[in-house]
């Protein structure tokens, strides 16, 4: 095997950088907390919570609401969030498509901090997509993730945003 490697450096080359490439891949698409893929987000700092959900299983209409700073929901959704552990995906390096959701099912969330900048999260047909806006750069950062036990993650998420908030 030596002696054919010594024969064909290239091969050695493309080998090693495959291996590089399949690690890389490993590294980024680990679990990793919520904490980890926001680590400077100053979570005290929230002014506003925006909502979109549809009812779970889709039926129904478009819900929204918007809620202050301050609200308990937050911090509801701040611990749901860091009760599960989410995976990069590496589709998210490609670029999201350009069509609209599809708003048939899910939802879509997004927090509003006092120097600007925004955090979402939206959960549509498409798949899961974290973004984060600095006000300053736009469009900051985008990643498609998973989240760990997702049909749960996705259940909970329903019932805190659809349950809790939207149908007092």
């Amino acid at each position: 095997m030596r002696e054919k490697l010594k024969k064909h450096p290239r091969a050695a080359g493309v080998c090693a950088l495959a291996l590089v490439l399949i690690a890389a891949a490993l590294w980024y698409t680990r679990p990793v907390s919520f904490a980890e893929l926001v680590p400077d987000l100053d979570r005290a700092a929230v002014t506003e919570l925006s909502v979109h959900a549809v009812p779970d299983g889709g039926e129904g209409p478009l819900v929204s609401l918007t809620l202050s700073g301050d609200d308990p929901l937050i911090g509801e959704l701040f611990r749901l969030l860091d009760s599960y552990t989410f995976r990069r995906s590496l589709f998210g390096l490609l670029p999201r498509p350009s069509a609209a959701p599809v708003r048939d099912k899910g939802w879509d969330i997004r927090l509003d901090f006092a120097d600007g900048s925004s955090l979402g999260l939206d959960r549509m047909s498409r798949g899961m997509y974290l973004s984060f806006r600095d006000g300053v750069s736009y469009p900051g950062w985008e990643l498609c993730v998973s989240a760990a036990g997702h049909r749960r993650f996705d259940a909970e998420m329903h019932a805190l945003l659809t349950e809790s908030a939207l149908y007092q």
